[in-house]
């Protein structure tokens, strides 16, 4: 049983991604036992199903509001999407948020001409001739930004995820494993396991209120690769999520 789930999809999100409203949200955790959630709604790029700065503004008043009710704390935060090979994502005001995390989607919009032709085009199609460039990527992203987790790690684009653990383990950043499904090999979790310290975070990517707190799929896949539960950083407790307004961005 986890006690804070916090990568969840709302209304917030474009094109009504994510099925529920805040307060239908913090109801279902509130049944089904969670102390806490987390909001992250895609980034400002997505083409499809970002979130705006008005709508987040919205959010952070609506978050405020149920916190001073009973029932599960709500927490806003963002899914930035990772949109060039620089490391740059589409974070836009940290000052209303709680947290950000940070993965990589299809159909985000590059910041350049160039970085489309570079990165966005390209990561369109899973090669092997674009891990080394995508991992360095993600690196430089986890080196710039007050990240507290980067979500569902090799999901439509090839990494190196040894490197990548590797700097989140430095840099205090949590490795996701996602409710939805685990897109990373056994193999590749055993090694990272085996040969760093990172910590990990459980999380539903819930886009339903009845999908809150779903975590069987991670879970299972923390069983196989002999995942300690220690590591696990929202079981038995909520997790201390890194507050992205109190540290600088690194240009």
């Amino acid at each position: 049983m986890i006690s804070g789930d916090y990568h969840i999809h709302s209304r917030y999100s474009g094109l009504c991604h994510g099925k529920n409203t805040l307060s239908e949200l913090r109801d279902a955790a509130t049944r089904k036992g969670l102390k806490e959630i987390g909001i992250a709604d895609h980034g400002l790029k997505h083409l499809f199903f970002g979130t705006d700065a008005k709508r987040l503004l919205k959010a952070r008043r609506e978050a405020d509001a149920l916190n001073a009710e009973q029932g599960a704390r709500v927490l806003l935060g963002l899914e930035a999407n990772l949109i060039s090979e620089d490391g740059l994502i589409d974070c836009g005001d940290l000052s209303t948020l709680d947290f950000v995390a940070m993965g990589y989607h299809k159909l985000v919009a590059a910041p350049s001409a160039e970085q489309a032709r570079h990165f966005t085009l390209p990561a369109l199609f899973r090669s092997e001739s674009q891990k080394d460039a995508f991992t360095r990527a993600y690196i430089k992203a986890i080196k710039r930004y007050p990240l507290s987790f980067v979500t569902h790690p090799g999901r439509d684009i090839c990494l190196n995820v040894l490197e990548i653990a590797k700097a989140m383990s430095d840099y205090g950043v949590l490795f996701e494993l996602n409710g939805k499904r685990v897109d990373v090999s056994d193999g590749e979790l055993c090694d990272v396991v085996a040969k760093t310290e990172v910590k990990f975070i459980v999380n539903s990517d819930a886009h339903r209120a009845e999908k809150v707190g779903e975590v069987s799929v991670p879970m299972e896949t923390a069983g196989r690769v002999g995942l300690p539960l220690e590591r696990i950083v929202n079981l038995d407790k909520p997790a201390i999520l890194r507050k992205p307004f109190e540290e600088e961005t690194k240009e």
